[in-house]
């Protein structure tokens, strides 16, 4: 019995040094020159462990289908092919994803590191359409290149089967007609992205049927002119179909139609610290009317939840904003600072408000006069906003704005203490903005916080904490202002 027991263990040690092996495809008779197809020596050879592909060009003329892991020698961040890393360039001949460079799925662990892939057609860069629970795949430092179709496809069950990591993926830039997307996962559950650009695609991530995780993600959906302005209205930040759960941290859509677009039911998607900047990429598009959030289905619209951030929102032109609309009651939205050049007025809320949280800010002057407090949109048909305004002195006074289906604002301010005697509260109405002011006898420094408690859609208070410019230094020079200067 010891000596059946020693020889099953001599079996398996056997066993795994041949999953351990690492074979040089060079040995193998692969050529690094770009010079013959290398995909079948490498199928006829992956099965015996993991492939090593030394720096250099290596020609792919049909899929390589991996049953271990391969390993290169050079990742690049850009999509210049030379013999100083491992790129495998595709020749293989597809017109709609169908097909991968690499291809694998299964049950077999499968890592791919230290390589670049330059698609030619509208193959993937790596196909996984067979995901399942003993998948567990790490993609690390791998760059794919010239995607017309998926640069990462994922399709399958499983739970955590890819991390994927320290990725560069670019679309092509040639093709007007190509609607290329950066990764999509659909199925597998806890998928972990780390550290992955996205760009020149048209859609950077897509997701159906799962929870992916997502941190340090750049998603850049621009081409700098290089495409017909058609192109621009199909361009997708994040795209979150039925049962599609997104949860990240640092993620910047960049230059989007729709930065965020729920297509399916139960959609859900939480973000920590948010980036979105317009980089005048779409410059030459003169009909700009996307929305940084869309709802496919207005019945069942999902959930969107960004907490810190940034949004910078720029064009003060006759054709304003690469996505002209950030206003996101629908969604949830906490401390994300909005940057622009847009002038305050009712005609501007969409671009100078952003969720449903109700503002609450503090403005600090050293002036004398009438001084701006706050500003509240009234470009609502009718509607209402109260608030709670107090000086740094303690006076405080309840302040209330309400139209009635004449068109009529009314504008009322209600003391709340003794100390509001001798002070003064006033407002001017232009512009759909409804400008509050606060009597300063002298120009020692005041400040004055304005919390708001209750206001309706499309007739609330300007946030003027979480409004910047886009020079970086804070805005109050636009918001204070006195009725003397007008």
């Amino acid at each position: 019995m010891g000596h059946g027991l020693t020889l099953a263990l001599a079996v398996c040690a056997g066993v795994l040094a041949a999953r351990a092996e690492t074979i040089n495809v060079l040995s193998l008779g692969a050529k690094n020159d770009g010079s013959a197809d290398v995909s079948a020596i490498v199928n006829a050879n992956t099965a015996k462990g993991a492939l090593l592909f030394p720096a250099g060009i290596y020609k792919v003329a049909h899929p390589l289908v991996l049953k271990n892991p391969i390993r290169g020698e050079g990742y690049a961040r850009i999509p210049k092919v030379d013999a100083t890393r491992t790129w495998l360039v595709s020749e293989i001949v597809c017109t709609n994803g169908a097909r991968g460079v690499i291809e694998f799925g299964g049950d077999n662990p499968i890592n791919v590191e230290n390589l670049n892939v330059m698609c030619r057609s509208r193959e993937c860069g790596i196909r996984i359409a067979d995901c399942r629970q003993g998948t567990y795949t790490f993609i690390d430092k791998v760059g794919i290149y010239g995607v017309g179709a998926w640069g990462l496809y994922v399709k399958g069950r499983g739970s955590r089967p890819i991390f994927a990591g320290n990725m560069t993926i670019f679309g092509t830039t040639k093709d007007p007609t190509s609607r290329a997307v950066g990764i999509r996962i659909d199925g597998p559950a806890d998928c972990r992205l780390t550290n992955v650009e996205a760009m020149g695609v048209n859609v950077g991530l897509e997701l159906f049927n799962g929870h992916t995780y997502g941190d340090d993600m750049h998603l850049w959906t621009g081409v700098m002119g290089a495409h017909e302005p058609s192109w621009w209205y199909d361009t997708r930040g994040i795209v979150l179909g039925s049962g599609a759960h997104f949860t990240g941290s640092e993620i910047y859509p960049d230059t989007c139609y729709h930065a965020f677009d729920m297509k399916g039911e139960g959609a859900l998607c939480e973000i920590m610290n948010v980036m979105y900047w317009e980089d005048g990429s779409v410059k030459d598009v003169k009909n700009r009317t996307g929305d940084f959030l869309h709802f496919a289905d207005a019945q069942h619209p999902g959930k969107l939840v960004l907490n810190g951030g940034l949004i910078g929102v720029g064009g003060n032109d006759a054709h304003p904003g690469a996505t002209a609309k950030h206003y996101m009651p629908q969604a949830v939205v906490r401390d994300v600072i909005l940057k622009s050049d847009y002038a305050i007025k009712g005609a501007n809320i969409d671009r100078l408000c952003l969720g449903r949280n109700l503002p609450d800010y503090t403005v600090r002057y050293a002036d004398k006069g009438w001084c701006k407090v706050a500003d509240i949109f009234t470009v609502a048909k009718t509607g209402a906003c109260e608030g709670v305004l107090t000086l740094d002195g303690g006076a405080a006074w309840r302040l209330s704005a309400a139209k009635d289906s004449s068109g009529r604002t009314d504008f009322a301010a209600k003391p709340l203490n003794p100390l509001c005697e001798g002070r003064e509260v006033r407002s001017v109405e232009e512009d759909g903005i409804l400008k509050v002011f606060v009597l300063c006898p002298d120009a020692t420094p005041m400040s004055a916080r304005f919390a708001t408690e209750y206001m309706c859609d499309y007739f609330r208070p300007l946030d003027h904490a979480s409004l910047r410019s886009k020079r970086g230094h804070s805005r109050h020079r636009d918001v204070r202002e006195t009725l003397a200067a007008k």
